[in-house]
This record gives structure tokens, sequence and C-alpha cells, in this order.
């Protein structure tokens, strides 16, 4: 890593930041993989290396999505698959679009829960059982109580009776 600062390569310098970040992160020690995979962005973005750069943002986009951090995750995954689009790069485009979906998932999820769910006061429980009350019934029955009751009777099978002429 030192060396290829001292000598300005950046190349090498590249995959030397996105090393020291998978070792940090295999540490627990993600504020410094952070930092390094930001370096890595950085290095890959100035010196024009796109496909390198399309691994860095993604890298970052996966730490924090990981972290919970859905927004910074949308922000990375997005740059992945824009640049990842520009140089034609179908797979790495697949794979960040995939990642993109993900984390946009998980944010509406937790937006959910944590505006819904996890509050859990009478006030929004009370909401989320009169907007689970207030279905259509024709089109959604409810299965237990809407159902109609199953007797022996209603199982034969209704013959018409033959009419003679």
């Amino acid at each position: 890593y030192e060396l290829s600062k001292n000598i300005n390569d950046d190349e090498n310098l590249g995959f030397a930041c996105e090393a020291m970040a998978k070792a940090f992160e295999r540490q627990g020690k993600t504020e410094d993989s952070i930092m390094f995979l930001k370096e890595f962005e950085a290095v890959t973005e100035r010196s024009n290396q796109d496909v390198m750069y399309t691994r860095a943002c993604r890298e970052l986009g996966e730490v924090y999505n990981k972290q919970h951090d859905y927004k910074n995750a949308i922000d990375y995954f997005k740059k992945a698959f824009q640049k990842s689009q520009k140089i034609d790069d179908t797979k790495s485009a697949n794979e960040a679009r995939l990642l993109l979906g993900v984390a946009e998932g998980n944010a509406m999820n937790s937006d959910y829960y944590t505006n819904h769910v996890d509050i859990a006061s009478k006030e929004a429980l009370s909401r989320l059982v009169a907007w689970k009350n207030a279905r259509d019934k024709k089109k959604f029955p409810d299965p237990i109580l809407d159902e109609e009751v199953i007797t022996v009777s209603s199982r034969k099978p209704k013959r018409e009776k033959i009419v003679e002429y």
C-alpha cells in the first residue's frame, strides 16, 4: 500500500486499498474498511480504471447495505450500475442492478418497520388493524370467517330430475 502510494502507482494502489479494506472487514473494523474502499473508489476514478471503479462502488454499497445504511448503499450501487452501463459491461451492470434492487427493497422494508411496526404505539397498531379490516370482502374474502360451511348434504352433487315427455 505505502509503496504504491509513494511511487504514484494508481493501478496497484487500487488493488492494495481493496485488499486492506477486505482485511479490515474480516476483522470487524468496518470504519477502516470503508475508509480504504473510499480511497479505492477515488484512486480508480482518478486514474480512469472504470472496471475497478465499478467494483469499488459495488463493494462500498455492500458494506453500507450490511450496516443497514440503505441510502449510501443505494447511492453506491447506482454509481456502479451507471458506470457499468457506460462501459458496456453487462455482467457488472446486472450485478449492480440486482444489488440496487435489494438495497431499495431493504430501505422500503426498513421504513415500513420503523414507521409501523417498531413504534408499536396503540395508534399505529389501530391504523394497521383498520387498514387490514377495510378490504373489499368480495375481492378478498376472509378465508375463515367468510367461508361457506360445508356439510354432507352440501357436498352431494345436485342432480336434475329427468322430466318425461
